[in-house]
């Protein structure tokens, strides 16, 4: 999946949301609808063509990257940056170890964002606390 395929799926999906519920899953026809969209979009791709299957497991990537990175982001101690990640310095090293020891799906965001955070974050849903 190209950069650009990845925020027009998630562009498609905010399109669809009423159809999504609560959680925030698809039904199948939706995506089967967004790999229809995608390779109308993208005729000339460099990889396979979108399929049902693929726009459903890149759905469900994103969404478990998303709430990897939302943990990060709560996290005290460590600085966060849309284009490069946690940004480890030596002084937040050792932590970010002890960290990524326990969520190892955290590793790659030691020098590296998540560009689609936002765009995602409209589409999952939020706790209401009373």
């Amino acid at each position: 999946w190209e950069l650009e395929e990845e925020r027009e799926l998630i562009s498609f999906l905010v399109t669809c949301r009423s159809e999504a519920g609560d959680t925030m899953s698809f039904k199948s026809s939706v995506f089967s609808d967004a790999a229809i969209h995608l390779n109308r979009m993208y005729p000339a791709q460099k990889h396979a063509y979108k399929s049902q299957s693929s726009c459903k497991t890149k759905w469900s990537n994103l969404k478990k990257t998303y709430n990897t990175v939302k943990n990060i982001k709560s996290l005290s101690g460590f600085a966060w940056s849309e284009e490069h990640g946690v940004g480890v310095i030596p002084e937040t090293n050792g932590a970010w170890d002890a960290h990524t020891k326990v969520h190892p799906q955290s590793k790659p965001f030691a020098h590296k964002g998540f560009l689609h955070f936002h765009a995602i974050e409209v589409l999952m849903p939020t706790a209401t606390r009373g």
